[in-house]
């Protein structure tokens, strides 16, 4: 937890069992920042399910009429470009693991 989480829109998904499936943190666009959709998950069990993209399409509704700015992990910009994400910075190393920035226009 860090001290944006108290200011971001939270949305999840879960079994009948309450069992984390999907999570993503909505960070609102303020004066010229983008809105930030970030903290992406999809749990093991449900990868493949198309959950992940449903996720995300509420996320980017939930985000307004603003540019938003994810940061990806590398292997994962085929799914966000389809979603309409762009890449927009070269590779970095976010916790050990190849991430890009990515930005997504407004639609």
């Amino acid at each position: 937890l860090d001290d944006r989480d108290q200011r971001a829109r939270h949305l999840w998904c879960a079994d009948e069992a309450g069992a984390l499936l999907a999570y993503a943190r909505i960070l609102a666009a303020t004066g010229d920042a983008d809105a930030v959709i970030g903290r992406v998950i999809t749990a093991p069990a449900a990868r493949g399910t198309g959950l992940g993209r449903q996720l995300m399409v509420r996320a980017i509704a939930a985000c307004g009429p603003h540019p938003i700015a994810i940061s990806a992990q590398a292997h994962l910009q085929g799914f966000y470009g389809s979603l309409g994400f762009v890449t927009t910075s070269p590779p970095y190393l976010e916790d050990d693991i190849p991430h890009v920035a990515m930005r997504r226009a407004v639609a």
